[in-house]
């Protein structure tokens, strides 16, 4: 049997086909080569835990204080403190009319004293002894014995409507060389325009030697009784009734009418007082029921 001899053509065939095919696959393994390796490794690697971050505020750091803010809901409380001892707020003291005050066991500050003088004050009221004025029993008295080398004039004064009138009640205890004095002028001032009624030295304070009006200022007579006044156990009541540029007095339930007198002023004062002599003095006088009507 003859040894048939390889065919060349096809040889040379076969190593084209072949080579193509080696450079097909080069070509592909190039191309998805990496994607292979790729999705190899990510199946290898292990799954990891998504991260989510969520946006948050950090809450500053607040000192606690003493004062805490009212009315802020977000204020940190102040440390505990000891409980607060409750405080009193004084109510204030009102200043008490002429004549209420007396009746209130006070010489209120509506009150000025004459001559002038230093004085202090307590809830409004005049602190006793004024000069040497007091309340006892809700009554304004004066009680002195003194030597003095000349005439002096002592009293107070507070400031009147500028018309109207006014009743008071006066206990005479005991007048000896000296007088005492109840007047309606025109400033505060014994030397001013007014009208003054005065009563004199007398032995027996339940029977007045006489009750005077005199004009100021220099005290000329102006009027008096026509004789000694009775009393009720040496009590006398007085009406001033200041109008119209006037002043009257009346006394012992309106009886005995003194007159009326020129007081030219729009200002009136009522001044309650006493006046004593060259020489020894002894008085002491009570007044009360002053009732001031405008």
């Amino acid at each position: 049997m003859t040894k048939r001899e390889p065919d060349p053509i096809k040889i040379q065939l076969t190593l084209g086909i072949l080579g193509f095919l080696g450079v097909l696959l080069t070509v592909l393994a190039t191309i998805f080569g990496p994607i292979i390796q790729e999705n190899l490794r990510q199946r290898n690697q292990p799954t990891a835990t998504p991260i989510i971050i969520v946006e948050t505020s950090t809450p500053a750091l607040v000192i606690p204080t003493d004062t805490v803010p009212p009315g802020d809901p977000t204020s940190t409380p102040a440390p505990a403190t000891d409980t607060p001892v409750p405080t009193f707020t004084a109510t204030s003291v009102p200043i008490l009319a002429a004549g209420e005050d007396w009746r209130a066991n006070c010489i209120s500050t509506v009150w000025m004293l004459y001559p002038a003088a230093e004085t202090s004050a307590e809830n409004n009221c005049l602190r006793s002894p004024v000069d040497k004025f007091f309340i006892a029993d809700g009554k304004l008295s004066f009680a002195l014995s003194v030597n003095v080398p000349s005439a002096e004039q002592h009293g107070l004064f507070t400031k009147l409507p500028a018309d109207g009138s006014l009743t008071v009640n006066m206990h005479l205890n005991e007048v000896s060389n000296g007088e005492i004095l109840v007047g309606v002028f025109a400033e505060p001032n014994f030397n001013s325009s007014g009208a003054l009624m005065v009563i004199p030295a007398s032995n027996n304070p339940d029977r007045s030697s006489k009750i005077l009006l005199k004009s100021m200022p220099g005290q000329s007579l102006f009027s008096q009784s026509s004789g000694p006044v009775d009393s009720n156990s040496g009590t006398y009541d007085l009406l001033f009734d200041f109008n119209s540029g006037e002043v009257s007095l009346r006394v012992k339930s309106g009886q005995i009418n003194l007159g009326t007198m020129p007081v030219l002023s729009s200002d009136k004062w009522l001044f309650i007082g006493y006046q004593v002599f060259i020489g020894s003095n002894r008085l002491s006088a009570e007044f009360s029921n002053l009732i001031i009507i405008e």
